[in-house]
């Protein structure tokens, strides 16, 4: 049955009904499709708008707690950077302070310790000199005295380039008769010793040893056969 003759009124019926139940199926179907397709649109607009607003939301939040975040650690860097800082500065002031205090301390116990050796050296010295004045006369012995050469000056170690001064030396008449070394009981002398050895064998090479009185500008040998004899005290 065709739509002219629905619409002529034609048809029979049956036929009119057959008619109108497929014309309504048909409208309600298009109907259907498209309130489908409209809802569709809408409820997709929404998913839309609602899956824009959460990831916005999102979005913001993470951007918020990276800012946050960010500062936060920035500001503990500096914070802990300021402090690492103020700590150093505390720290340094301390330690030179304190190594000020210390090396001050040091150099008067040294300070102490050189003016101590100093004053038992002056009084080993004294014990041995009274006896040697009481042995060999006032007038005889001497102290603090150079090993020379021939024209009177002063010898200098080869090796070192310093010269050796006796502690006291006993004269003779013409000739110098005893030497005498004044320690302490633990005082290396080894290297002492050796030096003294280096110049006279230097002076016996050129004409002898000699030492000279203070007092009278005399020259006085040292002989081969006489050696500096160390007297150790307490």
């Amino acid at each position: 049955m065709d739509a002219g003759a629905i619409a002529s009124g034609t048809a029979t019926g049956g036929a009119g009904y057959v008619a109108v139940k497929g014309g309504g199926e048909a409208l309600a179907k298009q109907a259907v499709k498209e309130g489908a397709e409209i809802g569709a649109k809408k409820t997709a607009q929404e998913v839309a708008e609602a899956g824009a607003k959460t990831v916005t939301k999102e979005v913001a939040e993470a951007g918020a707690e990276k800012a946050v975040q960010e500062g936060l650690e920035a500001t503990g860097r500096k914070g802990l950077k300021e402090t690492a800082e103020e700590l150093a500065k505390k720290v340094t002031n301390k330690f030179t302070k304190e190594g000020v205090e210390e090396t001050a301390v040091k150099e008067v116990n040294e300070h102490e310790q050189i003016v101590t050796n100093k004053l038992d050296g002056i009084a080993r010295e004294e014990k041995i000199m009274k006896g040697l004045d009481f042995r060999y006369g006032k007038n005889n012995v001497l102290r603090e005295q150079f090993i020379r050469d021939k024209n009177g000056e002063i010898i200098k170690d080869p090796v070192t380039g310093t010269a050796r001064r006796l502690d006291f030396v006993v004269r003779g008449k013409d000739k110098v008769i005893k030497m005498v070394e004044v320690t302490s009981k633990t005082a290396p002398k080894e290297m002492q010793k050796a030096k003294e050895q280096r110049i006279v064998e230097w002076a016996e090479a050129h004409d002898g040893a000699f030492i000279k009185d203070s007092r009278t500008g005399e020259l006085l040998k040292i002989p081969e056969i006489v050696h500096t004899e160390i007297k150790r005290l307490k």
